[in-house]
């Protein structure tokens, strides 16, 4: 399920100027304790803080990433019309670069015909039964307010 959103730039400049303040509140801290006076010292100091942060969230992110993966997995299996029981219990996890896909391994062919509805051979119409839209939906906002929760930290 690869997830394409724009972020509010007014918010994300918040996110980063608060971030900012933190870290140099932690680097006054690192100066006043060590007694570094060398503009070397300084430097490879923020550059190694900058890398604990890069990895920490890196991290987080990645938590998120397979918790919300696994969580609209079950939810869409839980909700997977019935009639076909393969059809419910085909949804995996692929694991791609840097991303994560929710897939129906077993009836990829249903997925579209199932959330939207089709024509019948008779001539009537089935409608469909919305399965997929809103447990991505709902699993994409609580993704960005986790990744939000990573950068702030």
């Amino acid at each position: 399920m690869e997830m394409k959103r724009k972020w509010n730039t007014k918010k994300r400049n918040l996110i980063y100027t608060r971030h900012f303040k933190g870290l140099m509140d932690s680097l006054n801290y690192i100066v006043r304790s060590m007694h570094m006076t060398e503009i070397n010292g300084i430097t490879k100091e923020i550059i190694k803080q900058l890398k604990y942060y890069v990895a920490d969230v890196r991290d987080q992110v990645e938590i998120a990433m397979n918790e919300s993966a696994t969580d609209v997995k079950t939810s869409i299996a839980k909700d997977s019309p019935r009639k076909r029981p393969s059809y419910a219990k085909g949804w995996r996890i692929k694991k791609g670069n840097h991303k994560l896909i929710v897939h129906n391994k077993t009836d990829y062919q249903l997925t579209h015909l199932l959330e939207h509805g089709h024509a019948l051979k008779d001539g009537g119409r089935f409608e469909g039964k919305p399965h997929i839209a809103k447990h991505e939906e709902r699993v994409v906002k609580e993704y960005l307010k986790k990744i939000k929760k990573a950068v702030e930290q």
